[in-house]
């Protein structure tokens, strides 16, 4: 029998809003569309800390579930170009590779390998061909919080026809007088270092969709490297796991940034897509500090990615509830039908799942729910 091989993709400042897998309507990521299609997918899945390091060193302590379960075949190895990876935290690995930043541009890839994300993919496909037994690649990059450098061209496809469509101006011999106009934002942006921009009124109305587009572009890059990884390593059938260690504000909260301004579901309400076990959406509220159990079940190819009592669990408006933290700090509880950021001098109330972006703060209208949630 073939030992099962398990490929983990964790990506820091990915956010549910860029994928159209998650409801995005103004951006297409055909194969983890397709991955989801086929496996399984969490709406409600919620960052237990709202900081990278804390979420990583849960999931890599030295001994837990997953570890123990999957180097019964083989090793478990790490490939990251995140230098603020601690190995001390990331000791569980018996192998960490270093992807170096020496090859970085100022300006985007030309091409998706170039790419700081696509050298990663490679040292794993390498990796995979050598004769040394493995069970776990885990592949970690924070290019979405540190270097936006995904060709443009990827996104550029989405504006050739509108050129292409212009109509030509007549030219009728007549002086026509044409007065200044205000110039026009480009429809995505060509700088590598990702925005942090805290928004105005007098922003330009477009501003958003400028770095929404440019956004939409590394999420296109993700897609298309995680299809040369499957069509690579087609023969292992590996488990593919893909997840964020935290996401990405696109205006939500009054910011352009990975970690900037007030907390708002897009910081800690995370994707998690798995290859197989589907076609499945898993509806709860479900924290991410399961995902060392959810990997462990993963090693059992003949049982359920979700079990029917997981699908199945009931919920009343209250609990289950996650809380999320910032240095042992609770900062935020997320329930079935509320999530409240624990703030004490001005606490903010959304209902869920109605408000996905946190629109309607209605923590006047409802201190009870405040109360109960925080008593």
């Amino acid at each position: 029998m073939t030992p099962p091989k398990l490929i983990i993709l964790t990506l820091d400042g990915l956010a549910t809003s860029g994928l159209s897998c998650y409801g995005c309507s103004w951006n297409d990521t055909p194969t983890l569309e397709l991955m989801a299609g086929e496996g399984c997918v969490w709406d409600r899945w919620i960052a237990h800390s709202n900081r990278t390091e804390e979420l990583t060193r849960s999931w890599w302590q030295s001994e837990s579930a997953w570890t123990n379960t999957w180097r019964q075949h083989g090793s478990l190895e790490l490939i990251t170009d995140a230098t603020r990876i601690n190995e001390t935290n990331a000791a569980v690995f018996d192998q960490i590779s270093m992807v170096n930043h020496l090859d970085d541009s100022d300006t985007p890839a030309i091409d998706i390998e170039s790419t700081r994300l696509g050298r990663v993919v490679a040292a794993a496909i390498e990796r995979c061909h050598q004769d040394d037994l493995w069970s776990t690649l885990w592949l970690h990059s924070d290019f979405l919080s540190q270097h936006w450098d995904a060709p443009r061209e990827l996104i550029a496809v989405d504006f050739a026809d509108d050129d292409e469509m212009q109509e030509p101006v007549e030219d009728t011999g007549m002086d026509i007088e044409i007065g200044p106009t205000e110039p026009r934002l480009p429809d995505f942006f060509d700088g590598v270092a990702p925005p942090q921009i805290k928004r105005s009124d007098a922003d330009d109305p477009d501003l958003v969709m400028s770095w929404m587009r440019t956004y939409a572009c590394q999420m296109r890059l993700i897609d298309e490297l995680i299809a040369v990884l499957q069509q690579t390593l087609v023969t292992y059938s590996p488990t593919l796991v893909v997840a964020s260690t935290g996401g990405f504000s696109l205006g939500q909260n009054g910011w352009i940034a990975r970690d900037a301004g007030p907390l708002r579901s897009c910081h800690i309400r995370l994707p998690l897509i798995v290859n197989r076990g589907g076609p499945l959406r898993h509806p709860g509220v479900t924290s991410t500090a399961e995902l060392p159990l959810l990997l462990a079940r993963l090693a059992a190819t003949d049982q359920p990615v979700v079990s029917v009592d997981q699908w199945c669990r009931s919920e009343d408006e209250l609990s289950p509830c996650v809380t999320t933290q910032d240095n042992q700090r609770v900062i935020a509880r997320t329930s079935p039908h509320w999530f409240l950021v624990d703030d004490e001098a001005s606490p903010s109330l959304f209902l869920k799942p109605d408000d996905v972006d946190d629109v309607n703060d209605i923590h006047r209208l409802r201190p009870d729910v405040v109360q109960q949630l925080t008593g």
